[in-house]
């Protein structure tokens, strides 16, 4: 995947509320699947894409704290 055509590596994949959000040291996004994108498929060539959340990533101390605020529930609380 290529994260805003920039050097800005993949750090880590987390699926949160059956969203897959992927970490960077600048940025935070989330995948978006074709079948997401075109829910009627009829579009055979479409493709995944994702979706820019937030500006700062792991290199910042605020991307943990947006997770937890966002996510509160999903990320503490047990699986069943």
């Amino acid at each position: 995947m290529d994260i805003a055509d920039s050097n800005d590596e993949i750090i880590k994949q987390l699926v949160i509320d059956e969203e897959l959000l992927i970490f960077t040291a600048h940025g935070i996004y989330k995948v978006l699947t074709a079948d997401e994108i075109d829910t009627e498929n009829e579009h055979a060539d479409t493709k995944h894409t994702y979706e820019k959340l937030f500006d700062v990533g792991t290199s910042s101390i605020i991307a943990p704290q947006y997770v937890k605020t966002t996510f509160p529930k999903s990320l503490f609380s047990p699986s069943v």
